[in-house]
C-alpha cells in the first residue's frame, strides 16, 4: 500500500474494497496525527462509495477483531462511530 509492503495474516481474505479501507485509515492516521480510523462519512467523502457498500466492507473485519468500534457520545453512527485499525498503529 502506497509504497509500503504490508504484511497480511487474517482469516478473512481481503479484497480491493478492503485495501482501500486499510490505505484510508493509513493516510489518517499520518496526516492527522489523531489514529488509524475511518467514519462512515469520513470514507464515503475520500472514496465516493455509498454507506451500505462501506458497511459491508466493514462489519465482516468487525466481526472478526480485525477492527475495533469507538463509538462517540452524542454523535450519529456515520460521524461518531470511529473503525480503528490496530495493526496500522503497530506497524
Amino acid at each position: 500500500m502506497g509504497g509500503e509492503a504490508m504484511v497480511i495474516s487474517v482469516p478473512t481474505e481481503l479484497n480491493t474494497d478492503h485495501a482501500a479501507i486499510l490505505s484510508l485509515a493509513k493516510s489518517h492516521g499520518q496526516g492527522s496525527g489523531g489514529g488509524y480510523f475511518v467514519t462512515i462519512k469520513m470514507a464515503m467523502a475520500k472514496l465516493k462509495w455509498h454507506r451500505q457498500r462501506i458497511i459491508t466492507c466493514l462489519e465482516p473485519m468487525v466481526q472478526d477483531s480485525m477492527v475495533w468500534l469507538c463509538d462517540q457520545e452524542g454523535a450519529g453512527e456515520e460521524e461518531g462511530r470511529q473503525y480503528w485499525f490496530a495493526c496500522l498503529a503497530i506497524s
